[in-house]
C-alpha cells in the first residue's frame, strides 16, 4: 500500500551509439571469419539458448531456408535447457553456426556484416541487441508481440512476424529484394536511446527526489 501512490519513471539501459557504426568491411570480415562465400546472405540471431528468446524457430527457420546461413552468437548450457531446446540441437542443419558467446566487437561486426536481425523472442523486458541492431542499421525481422509496440513499427522501421510461417515467408521477402529495406529508418531509434541521454534522464529522477 506504501507503494501504490509513488511514481514509476521508465528508463532504457540504453547503448553507446558512438561504438555502434556501420562500417562497410564488416560484411566482408563476418565472411571471412566462417569461411563463407561473399554473396552468402546471413539471418543472425543473439541470446541465450532458452526457448524464450526463440531459439527452436531459429533453428527450425534455418531447416526451412537452406540457401541461407543462420548465425546465433550466445550461450548458455544445454544441461539447464528445456527439453524442446535440447531436442533442436540434436539434429542441427547445415547452414547453420553457433559461434558462442561475443564480445561486443563481434556482435557489431555481426550486425553489421548480416543481410538479417531475426530477432523471434516470445518476451523480452527492452530488447538490448535489437537497439543495437537499430544503431547498426540493420534489416529487423521481430515476433510481432506488445512489448515493441510504441518503440518500431511494423513496414515502418522493421517488420514483424505472428508464427513460424509468417516468419518464413518474410525471411525470403526481405532478403530478396522483395519487401523494401527499412534500415535507413533504424538509426533514431537508438540515438533516442544513447546512454548520454540515459544518462541526464537519470540524472533529472535523481535530482527530482532531491527537490
Amino acid at each position: 500500500d506504501e507503494l501504490k501512490d509513488k511514481k514509476i519513471v521508465d528508463i532504457s539501459n540504453g547503448i553507446d551509439i558512438s561504438f555502434f557504426k556501420e562500417n562497410k568491411n564488416y560484411r566482408k570480415n563476418l565472411r571471412k571469419r566462417y569461411n563463407l562465400s561473399n554473396n552468402t546472405k546471413i539471418v543472425l540471431g543473439i541470446g541465450l539458448y532458452i526457448r524464450r528468446k526463440g531459439i527452436v524457430d531459429f533453428i527450425e527457420l534455418a531447416r526451412r531456408l537452406p540457401d541461407y546461413t543462420f548465425i546465433w552468437y550466445g550461450y548458455s548450457s544445454l544441461k539447464a535447457a528445456t527439453s524442446d531446446v535440447r531436442e533442436a540441437f540434436k539434429n542441427l542443419p547445415k547452414n547453420i553456426i553457433f559461434p558462442g558467446y561475443g564480445e561486443k566487437e563481434l556482435i557489431r561486426e555481426a550486425l553489421g556484416g548480416c543481410d538479417l536481425y531475426l530477432f523471434p523472442t516470445y518476451e523480452e523486458t527492452e530488447g538490448i541487441p535489437l537497439i543495437e541492431a537499430c544503431a547498426m542499421k540493420c534489416n529487423i525481422l521481430v515476433r510481432d508481440i506488445p512489448i515493441w509496440d510504441g518503440m518500431v513499427e511494423d513496414g515502418v522501421n522493421v517488420y514483424k512476424a505472428k508464427n513460424i510461417e509468417e516468419f518464413t515467408e518474410k525471411i525470403k521477402l526481405i532478403l530478396e529484394n522483395e519487401l523494401p529495406s527499412l534500415k535507413n529508418n533504424t538509426r533514431k531509434i537508438a540515438e533516442e536511446r544513447d546512454l548520454k541521454i540515459i544518462g541526464k534522464k537519470l540524472k533529472d529522477v535523481y535530482e527530482s527526489l532531491y527537490q
